[in-house]
């Protein structure tokens, strides 16, 4: 993507004007924001005025007793009003993410829009941010690029945050630990959305709501939701169907007991007996930074899938497969970047080495690790393989030397980008097909841009998970890269 010089200095020297204290009265209470204006440059990188309200707690914030109940709804502000000019702290994550800006009490969602004194009823488009229940938050669409973005085409923007890793998803299957908290929290900000939006000149009956990779499954996996049915009205998945982290489909996530095994000592006759007394003590008592450590030691020896969603008594009452029968036909855009799982083995453990001597010997250790993932049966691996292989590599590249090491890397790319992302977007599209849906779009993001460095191999530019949300919410720390 060409970037000018103008552009390139208006981000760094990057100002705006704020006009003054804007309200707006919901059944919560009065909120009060901030009104921005960028400037009405189009040439700029960043123009555009909208009403801004950040911060805003849609839901009582899980702290103390509440860490790992279900989402509790915020019915009224204290004192009746909020102030909503800053960011809410970030939902914990990461031991070596700063404490500083972090809190157990994140709850929040921000909205961006044109103007509340509009009489006007604009589209609403809602993000639910990726990084695998682990990390994120609502900031992944910052201020400038929604307001450019989105705003400047007449669009209300929200964004929210939601529980991640322990606090979001450990389960025991049980009212103690009860899954998908995470995606309750998510559920529950809609709901907020729906009841308010239109005090902020949104229109309640055209929300769409998208999201990337980790926020792709959970877009997908609310539009079956029988909490979110009638809210969500449009949807567009971006490299992740209800499946991609959906316990069971992939494999049988053992995270949850093993923290508990070696945070509280729990033992596998405890866990397997459904005894959790010292288990709800430990959890509850444990500081946050204590958490997160357990939580990224487990991550640094495991490859499974990371955290997952399952079937519960509340968000997902049945499986994905058995709910889409009864879901909506709404019209649903959904897709993949070209060469998803190029970062997942270039960036991960030993991976940059490996590239560089990638041969048919690397591409079967690779498949049968990740693939031990989808099935512990090794006859069903083989014939996984077996058939995958003969399509990214026997059709795609025969004749394929064992010297030609980047055609090799890419042939694993394609292999198991189709098993970890494509297969969960297809099956979305079939169950849709199936409802006879005739408003569904698939796509691929090929452009090969700059804003996100990979190397090129040989004459190969990967275009990698999540590429296209550097064009797409304008991130500061994308186009940095370009400057000369």
């Amino acid at each position: 993507m060409a970037v000018g010089t103008g552009a390139l200095f208006s981000l760094f020297s990057c100002l705006f004007v704020a006009a003054g204290e804007v309200k707006v009265s919901t059944s919560r209470g009065i909120i009060y924001g901030f009104h921005v204006d960028y400037g009405n440059d189009a040439s700029k990188l960043y123009f555009g005025s909208a009403d801004v309200f950040l911060g805003i707690p849609y839901a009582r914030q899980p702290v103390g007793h509440l860490r790992f109940a279900r989402t509790v709804p915020l019915l009224k502000f204290k004192g009746g009003k909020h102030n909503a000019s800053s960011y809410g702290k970030y939902c914990p994550q990461g031991a070596r993410f700063d404490k500083s800006v972090m809190s157990e009490g994140c709850l929040k969602l921000n909205i961006f829009t044109p103007s509340v004194s509009s009489r006007l009823r604009l589209p609403v488009m809602v993000y639910i941010h990726g990084g695998g229940f682990a990390a994120g938050g609502g900031r992944d669409l910052d201020m400038p690029g929604a307001v450019t973005n989105f705003v400047s085409r007449h669009v209300v923007v929200v964004t929210l945050q939601y529980r991640l890793g322990v606090l979001g998803f450990f389960t025991t299957h049980t009212d103690d630990f009860p899954p998908n908290r995470g995606l309750h929290d998510s559920a529950t900000a809609l709901q907020w959305v729906y009841e308010e939006i239109e005090a902020f000149g949104g229109d309640k009956s055209r929300i769409t709501v998208f999201g990337v990779s980790a926020g792709s499954c959970t877009v997908a996996a609310l539009t079956l939701s029988p909490l979110t049915r009638g809210i969500i009205h449009q949807a567009i998945m971006q490299s992740g169907g209800s499946l991609s982290l959906f316990d069971g489909y992939l494999s049988r996530s053992k995270r949850s007991e093993s923290i508990a095994e070696t945070m509280c000592n729990v033992t596998k006759s405890e866990w397997e007996s459904k005894r959790y007394g010292r288990l709800k003590q430990c959890m509850h008592d444990a500081t946050i930074y204590t958490i997160l450590a357990h939580d990224d030691e487990y991550g640094k020896h495991s490859d499974d899938i990371g955290w997952t969603i399952a079937v519960d008594s509340a968000v997902l009452p049945d499986l994905p497969h058995n709910l889409a029968k009864k879901r909506p036909n709404i019209p649903v855009m959904m897709g993949t970047a070209r060469d998803e799982y190029y970062p997942f083995i270039v960036y991960q453990r030993e991976g940059r080495e490996m590239a560089k001597s990638f041969n048919s010997t690397t591409y079967k250790k690779l498949f049968d690790r990740i693939a031990g993932n989808v099935t512990e049966d090794s006859h069903s691996r083989e014939l996984i393989y077996t058939l995958l292989s003969a399509i990214y590599v026997k059709h795609n590249v025969p004749m394929l030397q064992e010297t030609d090491h980047g055609r090799w890397l890419k042939a694993a790319v394609e292999t198991l980008g189709g098993l970890i992302f494509i297969a969960p977007i297809a099956h979305e599209a079939e169950w849709y097909r199936n409802n006879n849906n005739t408003k569904v779009f698939i796509y691929q993001y090929e452009y090969e841009s700059n804003l996100v460095h990979t190397e090129r191999v040989g004459n190969w530019k990967p275009v990698v998970h999540g590429e296209e949300i550097c064009p797409l919410f304008l991130n500061e720390e994308c186009w940095k890269a370009v400057v000369p």
